[in-house]
């Protein structure tokens, strides 16, 4: 067996038995990332790291021996890059040596990164097949030994991980901590319109009254000239526009920037003291909003008038939250017996049977249409089926909110809210209000998620803000399923 001595920059880490002054390893390095002999003739091969960015990178080595990593770095800011030192004692043996990059962009999307001596600290190793994950290096340079050297090798698909990489319990991320804050009125009401104005401000309206509320300090600043003897069941923003339907006022608008305050607005075919539903979004031509209505009728408003786009001719059961607009001229929407799904696009209807009641919906680019249902269950559109969601934990009552909140969703059941986060997971829900209270609305808020009530046993008229009080998300992702 012959033996040979080599240097690789990487971090401060001090590879092998050889020790070599520092000032000697740069010498014979130079600026860029040397493996070389240290014995015998001047160094055969250079992984020479000049073209690399100065600044905002982050770099990691790696050795391997006959496939096995068996030296590593952590995560190195480029410009404190340091010669360190291993030992090949068989050049004939398979050797790598690789020198991994990761942009600042790059390590961002992990959402939290370690503080800097934990990235430098922690040593990256290879991921099982459901281990969390770093994304992919930004940059690969590296080889494989030989009797002739270090010679160039195709770069391979690295899957590392690290000590921080760990998931969280999902029930962990958020740890949600209900603070309740009082309207003030002249009665308890119920509050079931609550639309998010920014990231910390929300219009509330509740038994004819109107209210801005700041969260998570719960400040309360009443708008009084939004006072109306309307009753509202949901609202949609759109723009600057807030869209309400309720029993009495069918059909309502308010100007949500620079003030607030009611617009006058045509009226639907659906009649004062009917349940309705409401959903829409910007066309090329502005805006349009579709009404879903127990008359089985499907309306569409352009923002000047009202046409038809569906009749069934007959009453239907549904609720309040049961339209979702996917795009224009596209809306998917439930009716409850007989339990469906129907998909109104550019004219056209088409109808797919639901295994149980619809109780809400929701449309999401990245997961399409959802329907809530009162088997405590939730089932995504996957073409002309229905799929319930993978690894649920729903029990009980039925799922009759849903809302985008953060990388999933937020969801309620009765009086107690619970939430998905992509690649985590699945928390249940957890008790939010006292007894007989229900959740009515959710908006969710990048500290928590504001929740709309109908008071339950509160003798005044109530909302909760469900704070995060998490660890935050993990640092690494999980791999997509094949």
């Amino acid at each position: 067996m012959s033996e040979r001595r080599y240097a690789l920059a990487s971090s401060a880490r001090r590879w092998g038995a050889v020790r070599r002054p520092l000032a000697q390893l740069s010498a014979l390095l130079g600026v860029g990332v040397g493996l070389l002999a240290c014995e015998g003739p001047p160094p055969v091969a250079t992984l020479d790291l000049e073209s690399w960015p100065s600044t905002g990178l982050h770099v990691a080595t790696l050795y391997f021996e006959e496939g096995l990593l068996t030296e590593s770095s952590g995560l190195v800011p480029i410009e404190r890059f340091e010669p360190a030192r291993f030992e090949v004692d068989d050049a004939g043996a398979p050797h790598e040596a690789w020198v991994l990059g990761f942009e600042t962009a790059t390590l961002a999307t992990l959402r939290q990164v370690p503080d800097p001596r934990t990235l430098e600290s922690s040593e990256l190793f290879e991921a099982a097949p459901e281990a969390w994950v770093l994304p992919a290096p930004d940059r690969v340079l590296g080889g494989s030994w030989s009797e002739e050297g270090l010679r160039s090798a195709d770069p391979r698909d690295f899957r590392l991980t690290a000590p921080w990489c760990a998931p969280v319990d999902p029930c962990e991320l958020h740890r949600l901590l209900p603070h309740r804050i009082v309207l003030p009125g002249p009665a308890p009401a119920q509050v079931n319109v609550v639309e998010r104005l920014d990231d910390s401000r929300a219009l509330v309206f509740a038994g004819g009254l109107a209210y801005e509320v700041t969260v998570p300090e719960g400040t309360v600043i009443p708008q009084t000239q939004l006072s109306t003897s309307a009753r509202f069941r949901m609202g949609r923003s759109i723009g600057d526009e807030l869209y309400l339907t309720g029993p009495q006022t069918v059909f309502a608008r308010v100007r949500l920037r620079p003030s607030h305050a009611f617009e006058a607005l045509p009226q639907p075919r659906a009649q004062a003291g009917l349940q309705a539903s409401i959903d829409g979004g910007e066309t090329d031509d502005g805006v349009e909003v579709y009404l879903w209505s127990e008359l089985g009728l499907l309306e569409r408003f352009d923002g000047q008038r009202w046409q038809t786009a569906h009749d069934f001719e007959r009453p239907v059961e549904m609720g309040p939250h049961t339209l979702a607009w996917v795009a224009p001229d596209h809306v998917a929407f439930v009716e409850e017996f007989p339990p469906t799904l129907h998909v109104f696009e550019n004219g056209s209807l088409r109808s797919i049977p639901l295994p149980a009641k619809p109780r809400v919906i929701l449309f999401d680019e990245t997961f399409g249409v959802l329907v809530g249902t009162d088997l405590a269950s939730i089932y995504r559109l996957e073409g002309n089926e229905l799929k319930p969601l993978p690894d649920t934990p729903f029990i009980g009552d039925s799922i009759h909110l849903l809302a985008l909140w953060g990388n999933g969703l937020a969801y309620a059941q009765d009086d107690s809210l619970g939430y998905f986060e992509r690649d985590i997971g699945w928390c249940i829900p957890q008790k939010m209000g006292g007894n007989r209270s229900r959740i009515l609305s959710l908006t969710p808020f990048p500290s928590g998620v504001l929740l709309g009530t109908n008071h339950g046993s509160f003798p005044e008229t109530t909302i909760i803000f469900a704070e995060s009080r998490g660890a935050g998300r993990p640092f690494c992702v999980k791999p997509p399923r094949d």
